[in-house]
């Protein structure tokens, strides 16, 4: 049995692939400990939960939460003097790879794990301080964390600092490396002239989830108005809902339009002027669920909603979690052309499941095509949780990622 150490920086419900990863190696005998962040009280019940109905043993090593507003406002306060130092000297402090960054290492450190994994650019630099104090550290690259952000963001991101962490972990320093799609394993390889390269674990799903789905009605209206969904962390730019707005200027039958996540005042000022021109349609926002709430919710509707941008290195070349989401719940899946979502849909999908990831009017065209032939909408619905059933199922990756684990621990 080993001591693993899951380095994430952020919320554990908030955070399904290491929650998976756990559950994996906890099944496999080892002892798991995952190291986060709390920022939101509701999330943090959500994280409390899931704690104690899988056994997993979650640490946050920093509280964000409003009652802890002394030590929010003091570390925030930090981060924002790194970023101010970065701008004006490039000196690069841990405070500038996220909240928790030096935390993390702190904490972990004393732990002394046998291997400690990285899912986060927080996480990335304490795994690079626990290389040096010689423990055995693996990445998880959720995102290609240097290439995450469009040119015009990265201002004020140690981006070379980052991206030599990331170089010098796909050529030696990491014993356990993962990427969640053979596109981003491939590109990572060949910028690294990495000798192998990170092994191949999608973000799925258990087959389990399906019997947990409560077949009930929250979120939808009239059953007989096409549905779509579309879920995120935040609710907010950058995420495909402008491409989705564009759209639906196009399409005079109306549409229920069910959006989930996080909305901040100043997301809704800025769709303000994207709403405008679409009120034939009844869009709904909605609060974020418990995360064995949300396949639930995401089965009352048709059609999901995969709008990511090919702008973005990183974005285009992953496989997020909401497309396998989308399919496992029996959803149609709509998805932007992205390389990643390629590599998992063009195999079954039918030409209108995927669609440019600038141009409305191909959304549009999708969008109206199931409108239309409702029979090929429900055959859509039920290919993709046959799909996913059959070919991406978590379950059927649990001993790949345990191989992998096991073959770190002996280096």
């Amino acid at each position: 049995m080993a001591k693993v150490a899951i380095l994430i920086g952020s919320h554990l419900s908030s955070a399904p692939r290491p929650f998976k990863e756990a559950r994996a190696f906890l099944k496999a005998g080892h002892e798991v400990t995952i190291y986060g962040v709390w920022f939101d009280s509701i999330l943090a019940r959500y994280d409390r939960e899931l704690s104690e109905k899988y056994s997993i043993c979650y640490v946050p090593v920093l509280d964000f939460r409003k009652e802890k507003w002394i030590a929010n406002v003091l570390t925030r306060s930090r981060q924002r003097l790194a970023r101010l130092l970065y701008q004006r000297t490039r000196k690069v402090l841990p405070d500038l790879y996220g909240y928790g960054a030096k935390a993390l290492f702190d904490t972990v450190r004393k732990a002394q794990p046998d291997i400690a994994i990285a899912h986060s650019e927080a996480s990335l630099y304490a795994a690079s301080r626990l290389s040096e104090e010689g423990i055995r550290v693996g990445i998880d690259f959720e995102d290609w964390f240097s290439r995450d952000l469009p040119l015009q963001s990265r201002d004020g991101r140690p981006v070379a600092e980052i991206e030599k962490i990331e170089m010098e972990f796909l050529r030696q320093r990491s014993v356990f490396t993962l990427a969640p799609s053979k596109s981003m394993s491939i590109a990572m390889q060949r910028v690294s002239g990495a000798t192998h390269a990170p092994r191949v674990i999608y973000n799925t799903f258990y087959k389990e989830d399906v019997d947990r789905i409560d077949n009930e009605k929250k979120d939808r209206r009239d059953p007989e108005k096409l549905s779509l969904h579309w879920f995120s962390h935040t609710i907010g730019p950058g995420r495909g809902l402008e491409l989705l707005f564009r759209a639906l200027k196009y399409i005079t039958v109306p549409l229920e339009v069910h959006l989930r996540g996080a909305y901040p005042q100043t997301s809704r000022a800025y769709f303000d002027e994207y709403l405008r021109g679409v009120e034939q349609h009844q869009i709904y926002f909605h609060e974020r669920v418990p995360p064995e709430e949300l396949l639930s919710r995401i089965a009352e509707h048709d059609i999901g909603l995969a709008l990511e941008s090919a702008e973005v290195e990183s974005t285009d070349l992953t496989v997020s979690n909401k497309l396998f989401q989308y399919m496992l719940a029996g959803c149609c899946v709509i998805a932007t052309d992205t390389t990643g979502q390629q590599e998992v849909m063009s195999s079954w999908a039918s030409p209108e499941q995927i669609v440019n990831d600038h141009d409305e009017r191909s959304l549009a065209d999708a969008l109206s095509h199931y409108i239309k032939n409702p029979q090929e909408l429900s055959k859509a619905k039920q290919r993709s949780r046959q799909i996913a059933l059959k070919e991406y199922a978590y379950d059927s990756q649990e001993e790949e990622i345990c191989k992998a684990l096991e073959e770190a621990l002996r280096l």
